[in-house]
């Protein structure tokens, strides 16, 4: 049933016909309001008409939101500003089914050109807060501002029917311009009965008023639950601009919560709950259609040629064509494209960061080639720029061929400043076939320098070139080259490492206006009357050439063949070898519904849009007559034999192969996880359904980098498919997804010599030199105390402290050999001791250090011993005596310095107890550890389902 109903669902004519008649009725009916009607409008309207300030918006963000902090008498109170920032409100917030809530709404932003407002395709939001008769906020107000491309009585129209309708809710009609309903809370057993007024103003203004209140209806929750009621009321206005083509939609809107909620989150739901006008933006936008209409338009004037420039105006493109223009081909070192129909080169030697320069051919006249580039602020371009980055964007449009243009860009690198570009930007026929369109910085007063922000500065020029069209399809030839310096301490291989994707700017201009099907139907109707037509002599040579051609077939008759399984049931196809030979020859066959001629045209023409590959590195055609041609094809490197073992695994695998034939970029995907490069991984955001084989590179190479960082197999996986929502969907899809991939990847961590080994290896050789210099360490502590006391002049000057070594040389030996041995221990003490603690908490460690720190400073404190002997003045002496303090204590601790007993230094009464304390600290930790040992058992015991 459901795909019966989605076959013969005509539901858009359906609602296309109810939305014409509503609106027809909205622009005709002129009842009046009753008192009690006038009363809800009056009230919902005065709140039009205060001042709402910002609280949080960027330019780039579609939606800003503002709060109004304003006196006054409203239907709710004054309004202003809590002082305990919570609001208090006789009833609470309940979502209502006029505003769907659901993810913030992005709305591009446009300037005054697209829209006599200056608010095409943007949204303002805003909110404020009503406080009551005790001083605590009411509610909360919020403001949402939208151009909508539909008349104002088609927007109203919409609105009204997926209120009724869509909603599937009950309604009651009152001189159809009343609307009753009543709604269920999702998540809740609360009913609403909402009301909807709309009227028409003096002014042409369509108004909707919208009022929810709860139902007196007492429900039975089936339990002790005491449940807040809310309420909302709220006003939408379509103010028809543009020649009735367009609107604009405001929505303020009051939601009171209940209870105390704290400002902060009322104010973070605002843009959930005002995001109606963005949906109504979204569903309406003609963004295509406005920017064509104005291209073209910008076209017109183009081909004109009726325009007057200044001194300036010409001064400013010789200077960018003298200086970018004349740069001869061969100083151009090819680079490699990404598009294969883009032809890419770099110029290193002149200029900081290099000039790139890009060309291709564009299936479009020259007209509208360089009025799509002029047009700064197409929808397209602004859409494109705020998504790469860009913060802000402003033109100054001085006529129909020159304007002033202001962009910034933040990178959202740490420490890297925002680049801001003011351009001047000119066009200008340079004969009938050839337009230059040149952009240079320029200094303008409505743009200055301003502090954190970094002033780039770029030259481009676009030079457009007519071609001879192919059938009926015009054809332009672009050269793009630009110079740019960003400014600031950048290394210019950054910025030509970059140069790549400036000049994936022709690739998409070459894709805007691609008309390559038509391009190869005319040259394959060409062919096919040329074929269909064709009388030539063939030469003795060419006869021979097709006889051999024709005994190739016989092969497959005369000797054994194996048959081949092909992706299509309708192909059949086999290989077979001939005696001696080594190579292989392949024969296949299908049906094809066409003619003999139009799949020879197909075959034959070589040159055709579709026969033009990724891995093409020449191809040159040398034709002799109709019937005869020579191509030369150089093609790049084969495939590896990490692609090979790949292609055949999926060629086998059932599973594999249908997810491949499904999904084409799974092969590249699989490829590059199992190729296991280690190296940078990239960001993709890329879904499921619109992934590339672009995307599957980034995301397949990804997988080395986590399975580097992870100690585990799983984990690594686990991360990579949380990274990349495509991962995440095709997980879902199928099952066995993730088990194939923690294999793999598993099997990486074995064998690469980054995995396991390498860990393991370089685990045991850390371990050997921490052994190594704490042996050291100990040595060296126990060589200090040791020559200190067995040197005659220091026994001499202070006997009572020095002498603790007898003076025959096999007790020195056996006293110095026990200094080595109580410093390891005192060592190892300590480390277990930390390590024991740290497995049960982290915490445990914390407190172990300040508790044992900080008695010894107190100890310090009370014997007033805490300013160190070395004579020190002010604030120096104490940042001296506390660190040499910290020191001594963190050295006895774990090395047990006999030498730093001293009066001046620990002391002789503290150094004995501290290495109790050391000693007795062991015992403890293991105590502590085996305790929560026993509390993570009982623990285990006492879950369900563990005991008998």
């Amino acid at each position: 049933l459901p795909k019966l109903f989605s076959l013969f669902d005509r539901s858009p004519e359906v609602d296309e016909a109810v939305h014409k008649s509503l609106a027809d009725h909205f622009r005709t009916t002129d009842t009046a309001a009753s008192e009690e009607e006038n009363e809800l409008i009056n009230e919902v309207l005065e709140y039009e008409e205060q001042d709402w300030k910002r609280i949080r918006g960027t330019v780039q963000e579609p939606v800003e939101y503002f709060q109004v902090l304003a006196k006054g008498k409203g239907m709710l109170g004054s309004i202003g500003k809590s002082k305990t920032n919570k609001i208090k409100t006789k009833s609470p917030v309940a979502p209502t089914s006029e505003l769907p809530l659901g993810k913030v709404v992005r709305t591009i932003a446009s300037n005054a050109s697209d829209s006599p407002v200056g608010k095409a395709a943007r949204t303002v939001t805003g909110t404020k807060s009503s406080v009551g008769a005790d001083g605590e906020v009411e509610g909360a107000w919020g403001k949402a501002i939208t151009n909508v491309d539909v008349s104002a009585d088609r927007c109203l129209a919409y609105f009204w029917h997926h209120m009724a309708y869509e909603s599937n809710a009950e309604f009651e009609k009152s001189n159809g311009r009343l609307m009753k309903m009543q709604v269920d809370v999702p998540g809740s057993h609360s009913t609403f009965m909402v009301t909807y007024m709309c009227f028409q103003e003096p002014t042409g203004d369509l108004v909707l008023v919208c009022e929810a209140l709860p139902d007196s209806t007492k429900v039975d929750y089936g339990a002790n639950l005491k449940v807040v009621r809310a309420e909302t009321t709220g006003v939408y206005r379509f103010k028809p601009t543009n020649d009735d083509t367009q609107c604009e939609v405001t929505l303020i809107q009051h939601g009171d919560a209940g209870g105390f909620v704290p400002e902060r989150v009322v104010v973070a739901k605002i843009p959930q709950a005002l995001s109606g006008v963005g949906v109504m933006r979204e569903l309406f936008q003609r963004d295509d259609a406005i920017d064509c209409a104005k291209r073209g338009e910008l076209a017109g004037i183009i081909k004109s040629n009726n325009e007057i420039y200044t001194d300036t105006e010409d001064a400013v493109v010789d200077r960018v064509r003298d200086q970018l223009g004349e740069i001869p081909d061969s100083s151009f070192e090819k680079i490699e494209s990404p598009d294969h129909l883009v032809h890419m080169e770099g110029f290193h030697k002149g200029g900081k960061n290099g000039i790139p320069r890009a060309s291709t051919v564009l299936d479009e006249d020259i007209c509208t080639c360089a009025a799509w580039t002029y047009q700064l602020m197409g929808r397209h371009f602004v859409k494109a720029f705020y998504a790469d980055g860009g913060t802000e964007r402003a033109v100054t449009t001085h006529n129909d061929h020159s304007f002033t243009g202001q962009l910034v860009m933040d990178f959202n690198i740490p420490t890297f400043s925002p680049r801001e570009f003011v351009t001047r930007s000119v066009w200008r026929w340079e004969s009938e076939t050839v337009l230059l369109v040149v952009t240079e910085s320029c200094l303008a007063e409505q743009y200055p320098v301003r502090p954190g922000i970094v002033r780039a500065s770029v030259l481009t020029l676009e030079k457009f070139e007519r071609l001879d069209p192919v059938g009926e399809v015009p054809q332009t030839r672009i050269a793009w080259m630009q110079q740019p310096d960003m400014g600031g301490l950048i290394p210019s291989q950054a910025v030509r490492g970059a140069a790549v994707g400036q000049m994936m700017y022709v690739s998409k201009m070459r894709k805007r206006f691609d008309k390559s099907p038509a391009i190869d139907a005319a040259s394959s109707l060409r062919l096919v009357t040329m074929i269909e037509g064709h009388d030539g002599d063939y030469s003795a040579r060419e006869l021979e050439i097709l006889e051999d051609g024709k005994k190739m077939l016989e092969v497959f008759e005369q000797q054994k063949s194996k048959e081949l399984k092909m992706a299509s049931h309708s192909t059949q196809a086999k290989m077979s070898f001939k005696d001696g030979q080594s190579h292989a020859y392949g024969w296949s066959t299908a049906i094809v519904r066409a003619s003999p001629a139009q799949v020879l045209a197909y075959v034959w023409d070589v040159n055709k849009r579709a026969s033009v590959y990724e891995d093409d590195l020449e191809k040159t055609l040398d034709e002799d007559g109709e019937h005869n041609k020579l191509l030369y094809i150089k093609k790049k490197k084969g495939e590896t034999r990490v692609e090979a073992r790949v292609r055949a695994r999926m060629e086998k695998q059932k599973g594999l192969k249908e997810l491949g034939q499904k999904h084409e970029w799974f092969e590249v995907l699989l490829t590059k996880v199992v190729a296991n490069k280690l190296r940078p991984a990239g960001d993709s955001k890329a879904k499921l359904c619109n992934m590339s084989a672009k995307e599957a590179r980034v995301i397949g190479g990804a997988l080395a980098s986590c399975i580097a960082a992870n100690l585990t197999a799983p984990a690594a996986v686990d991360e990579w498919i949380l990274r990349y929502p495509a991962m995440g969907e095709l997980e879902r899809e199928y099952v066995w997804f993730r088990p194939m991939m923690d294999t793999v990847a598993q099997r990486h961590l074995e064998s690469v010599g980054w995995g396991l080994k390498m860990r393991l290896y370089t685990g045991a050789g850390l371990s050997t030199m921490d052994l190594l210099t704490d042996l050291y360490m100990i040595y060296t502590a126990a060589t200090i105390s040791f020559d200190f006391d067995v040197s005659p002049q220091r026994r001499r000057d202070e006997p009572d402290f020095y002498g603790y070594i007898p003076d025959a040389a096999s007790s020195r030996t056996l006293i110095f050999g026990c200094m080595i041995i109580n410093g390891a221990l005192l060592l190892l003490a300590r480390s277990v001791s930390m390590a024991l603690l740290a497995m049960v908490g982290g915490q445990w460690v914390l407190v172990y250090l300040a508790s044992d720190m900080g008695l010894y400073f107190m100890y310090k404190l009370l014997r007033r011993d805490l300013w160190h002997w070395i004579a020190l003045e002010g604030a120096a002496s104490v940042v001296e005596s506390v660190l040499e303090r910290l020191i001594v204590k963190v050295l006895v601790d774990f090395t047990g310095v006999i030498q730093f007993r001293g009066a001046g230094e620990m002391g002789a009464s503290y150094f004995t107890f501290n290495m109790i304390m050391s000693l007795a600290a062991s015992f403890v930790a293991t105590r502590v550890y085996y305790a929560s040992l026993e509390e993570d058992e009982e623990g285990v015991m006492d879950e369900p389902g563990t005991r008998g």
